[in-house]
């Protein structure tokens, strides 16, 4: 046997016995999470265990996975009202398919929301691994793991789980100019979740720089390709209820949703008690100070320039969009912070970050299955 065999050979079994140690986490990770849907199950639910796990939105995944979208688009007081066509089809589509497998529709929920986590947890890990040593890229999947946001990406039915998982294969494939690959990943990302369209950026700015340079480039292919999902799924919506900007026109006059610059997110935390969309105004200032703190990692580590660009645009959305703003769920997916908060601390602050990270997701799963509007919406 050759030195070059030996050292593959050694390689792979590091990251075999990586992989293990991650495995293991994120099984114990899932679990915890339900002890806590059981918790809130008995504390608000009557004891139903599918109780918390179909609050807020989700419940309009599940209905969407058994039922689709309705025929006509519901109305109150003359504007569009609440919609299951809010919701985009590849996650509720995925369950569908696992039922016909004789799995019940909760149950199969939950098997497509496990194996996306795991495979986002996996693609942060191999992302890291290719800008870091070892034991930060494994550390990096830790903290992933036990993100606050966590407790409603993985504790409800939420898509994140999946959306997430596309997003970073998306990213991970888009490194190794594998566009084909990558642009077909970023498709079915958008077709899940319109944050996904954040991969637009990185991809498109590769484009322009490859076009500066002369360099022949096939990116244009991922750039082309990724919003194909959430623009197929806006041209369907648009044909069945004759409505050219339906889902824009839904989103606004339902949810009330604009983008307005940052303007309600800056109105909200002028006042200390206020709730809105973005949630209270004490959290928001929480969650601002912990942006704060992702940017001046993103900068200390030195991110490759397609991670920083997805990160950065992430936040952007976040802020300039008056329905979201940094709610812990919707800053997972800027994953490749994630990252680089792992890569500028030293072991014992990464170890500290990851505990005190772990112990907030018990507390906000609670809060947002069992106090409602109290904490807003997740």
């Amino acid at each position: 046997m050759g030195a070059a065999e030996r050292g593959a050979r050694s390689a792979f079994g590091e990251q075999l016995s990586e992989l293990k140690i991650l495995a293991s986490i994120y099984v114990l990770v899932r679990l915890y999470l339900l002890g806590l849907d059981a918790y809130a199950a008995n504390h608000s639910f009557g004891g139903n265990l599918t109780g918390p796990l179909l609050s807020w939105d989700a419940w309009h995944y599940l209905a969407i996975s058994k039922v689709g979208y309705p025929l006509t688009p519901p109305h109150v007081g003359g504007v569009l009202s609440f919609s299951n066509a809010a919701f985009e089809p590849a996650f509720p589509a995925m369950i569908r398919l696992v039922t016909v497998l004789g799995v019940p529709s909760i149950s199969a929920g939950l098997v497509v929301s496990v194996l996306g986590g795991a495979g986002a947890t996996y693609f942060v890990w191999r992302i890291a691994s290719g800008i870091s040593s070892p034991v930060v890229a494994r550390d990096a999947a830790i903290l992933f793991m036990v993100l606050p946001g966590q407790a409603v990406a993985w504790g409800l039915l939420y898509s994140e789980g999946l959306g997430i998982a596309l997003a970073a294969a998306c990213l991970y494939f888009f490194a190794r100019e594998r566009y084909i690959a990558a642009g077909i990943l970023g498709a079915l990302a958008t077709l899940t979740s319109p944050m996904a369209l954040c991969l637009e950026v990185p991809m498109a700015w590769a484009f322009l720089i490859g076009l500066w340079r002369r360099r022949r480039s096939r990116a244009w292919i991922a750039v082309l390709l990724t919003p194909l999902g959430f623009l197929s799924y806006a041209a369907f919506l648009s044909l069945r209820y004759h409505d050219t900007l339906y889902w824009w026109h839904l989103q606004r006059q339902a949810w009330g949703a604009s983008f307005d610059f940052g303007a309600s997110l800056i109105g909200l935390l002028h006042h200390w008690t206020t709730i809105a969309y973005q949630g209270p105004a004490y959290l928001e200032w929480g969650a601002v100070l912990c942006v704060l703190g992702l940017l001046a990692a993103m900068w200390r580590a030195k991110l490759p320039v397609y991670l920083s660009l997805y990160g950065i645009a992430v936040l952007l959305l976040l802020v300039g969009t008056n329905s979201l703003g940094f709610k812990p769920r919707l800053l997972v997916w800027a994953f490749p912070l994630v990252i680089a908060v792992s890569k500028s601390l030293a072991r014992p602050w990464r170890y500290a970050v990851i505990g005190a990270s772990a112990l907030a997701i018990a507390p906000l799963f609670i809060a947002y299955t069992t106090m409602g509007n109290s904490v807003s919406q997740p």
